[in-house]
């Protein structure tokens, strides 16, 4: 296994030296392209060598870790994400209610080809309810205990 990742450690290295040399040979190099991939290259490089998850990095990572405390809710991600999901669902029916022109993705357009913008209002509110309703369930639940 450690051979499989150096040599796609040195592959990438290749790739990342390839992209420089563009980036040094060619007047007009299009930056913006070869810097994503540079930066994609660099972090898989990363993940690869040093950043491994292997059983002493992950050891050495959680004592370091400022976020275990005495006072942390193990299930406070249940019901933070829930509520800030609800948030967002607000905020999407607000948006269209608003604009109701803007751009549709992919389940707005359906719903929109069934009832409209109402629909797609209603369908945002619907989501951003049943989110709230999850997350104060998952809190009352760890209060409870």
């Amino acid at each position: 296994m450690r051979a499989f990742r150096i040599v796609f450690q040195l592959i990438f290295g290749l790739l990342s030296a390839a992209i420089i040399f563009h980036f040094l040979i060619t007047p007009n190099a299009d930056y913006a392209s070869g810097l994503t991939l540079l930066t994609l290259f660099v972090l898989v490089i990363l993940v690869l060598g040093p950043w491994w998850p292997s059983p002493e990095n992950i050891l050495r990572w959680g004592e370091n870790s400022k976020l275990r405390l005495p006072t942390d809710d193990p299930q406070v991600l249940n019901y933070v994400s829930s509520y800030i999901f609800a948030v967002w669902g607000f905020y999407e029916a607000w948006h269209m209610y608003s604009e109701p022109t803007k751009e549709l993705w992919g389940l707005e357009r359906t719903v929109y080809a069934i009832a409209g913008v109402n629909g797609v209002i209603a369908f945002w509110l619907l989501l951003a309810f049943a989110v709230l309703i999850n997350g104060i369930k998952a809190h009352r639940k760890v209060k409870k205990s």
